[in-house]
């Protein structure tokens, strides 16, 4: 159960200790979720950590975060508190796909120290590691290809995290956590919870704040790899919903009716690409202005959005469209085709979600994060603005969604959100 959540903006971390200090002596006792913007210098990222560490009898887990849009001027703490009797720390090694690196993140690997290379090399290293396991897996007795095994997701080739395998598996209804772009295999092996609702945000990515490719915390320590995060039981599971401020409606929805993989062949019977370029010049929103815009298609089930996946390319020739998306909706679903202008996603943020949420929000790459470090004694409160009763994070990663599929309810299977402004709350705990 959440017994406590705020967010921070705050202009010191002597100022979170501070804050800290106040709140109740019984929450000292209780595990710690907690995420710091990667604007954070690198000694308010060890103040917080250090004095997070210490004020806790329990664990606590967390990792870095973007900074908040709006407020990238400050740095964002955000800090939620557990009942430890229904809650479960543990932290994920799981493998999965490694996405490419690209930019200055490489040339940076020649200047960190021999502990900071050795990270950066087991990170390097994981996705042949990864490859070599799912070709052991997906293969039969004979070195033959087992299809059966690979259109099952292999996910007896998971192997849950330590602390989670000593809870019942029904009665974990919530699962929180961090994780690093290789999320495939830790998302899989949730799966083993299926009456739980699991949301993760994907670390922000570090390389010039921390000189990790990502920062996930489990107490003192720091990991560029894997995940850390809290099971809950017992209790009432929260809400889980979706929401995509900004995001416009281009078309009728229609019924996907050709996909394979990440494609999607047929749209109402007809080629999906022509179809979203027609909707394009019926709304007016080709040229120069429209050219940062992202356009998505929606998944629509119960009348809300299910799924929102980005389009990455289409060829009109072909009538192929595919999605930033590990599988593309199943013939049979209903879709819609959708657009976000760019000057309209700080909408998104102007109001963070009240009374006991945690929300995690996919924010703007480009977003500023240059370091901030601690000022003065001379700002008493060190804070900009608290967010009471919310624990509010932002990543330029995405965030990944899997909705519980126990009885009487229509669940999906785990898939990343990277839709600019799009936002996932938990909220709706007593």
């Amino acid at each position: 159960m959440l017994l406590h959540a705020t967010t921070l903006l705050a202009r010191s971390g002597r100022s979170i200790a501070s804050y800290l200090r106040q709140l109740p002596d019984e929450l000292r006792a209780q595990p710690i979720l907690f995420t710091l913007s990667s604007n954070a210098s690198k000694e308010f990222l060890s103040t917080v950590v250090h004095v997070l560490d210490s004020h806790s009898n329990s664990q606590s887990v967390g990792c870095v975060s973007a900074a908040l849009p709006l407020h990238s001027s400050v740095v964002a703490c955000s800090l939620a508190f557990f009942d430890r009797a229904t809650a479960v720390p543990f932290r994920s090694t799981i493998q999965g796909r490694v996405e490419p690196q690209v930019g200055r993140w490489h040339a940076m690997r020649a200047h960190q120290s021999p502990s900071s290379a050795n990270e950066l090399d087991v990170h390097s290293s994981r996705e042949e590691a990864w490859k070599r396991e799912v070709d052991a897996a997906v293969r039969g007795q004979h070195g033959d290809i087992d299809w059966d095994r690979i259109w099952s997701g292999v996910r007896d080739l998971e192997a849950l995290p330590p602390p989670l395998k000593l809870i019942r598996k029904q009665e974990v209804h919530t699962v929180i956590s961090f994780t690093d772009s290789a999320f495939q295999g830790f998302a899989n092996a949730l799966e083993a919870f299926p009456q739980a609702n699991k949301l993760s945000l994907v670390a922000s990515s570090t390389p010039f704040s921390t000189g990790l490719p990502f920062t996930l915390i489990e107490n003192s320590s720091l990991h560029s790899s894997g995940a850390v995060g809290i099971a809950l039981t017992s209790g009432r599971r929260p809400s889980l919903m979706l929401q995509y401020p900004g995001l416009e409606e281009i078309a009728p929805p229609m019924t996907v009716t050709a996909s394979d993989g990440n494609l999607i062949h047929g749209l109402d019977g007809s080629n999906p690409t022509k179809m979203l370029m027609s909707a394009i010049e019926q709304q007016k929103l080709s040229g120069d202005e429209a050219k940062d815009d992202e356009f998505c298609l929606m998944i629509l089930k119960f009348g809300m959005p299910w799924e929102v996946h980005r389009i990455m390319a289409g060829g009109p020739s072909r009538g192929i469209m595919a999605l930033e998306s590990e599988i593309a909706p199943a013939e049979g679903a209903i879709v819609q085709l959708c657009h976000r202008p760019r000057d309209k996603v700080p909408n998104a943020f102007m109001a963070p979600p009240t009374d006991r949420a945690v929300t995690f929000v996919n924010t703007a790459s480009d977003l500023s994060s240059t370091p901030q470090s601690d000022l003065s004694e001379s700002d008493v409160h060190g804070f900009d603005e608290v967010f009471g009763s919310t624990f509010l994070s932002a990543s330029e990663n995405g965030f990944i969604v899997g909705r519980s599929k126990g009885v009487g309810s229509e669940g999906n299977s785990p898939w990343k959100s990277s839709v600019t402004g799009g936002r996932a709350t938990l909220n709706s705990w007593e």
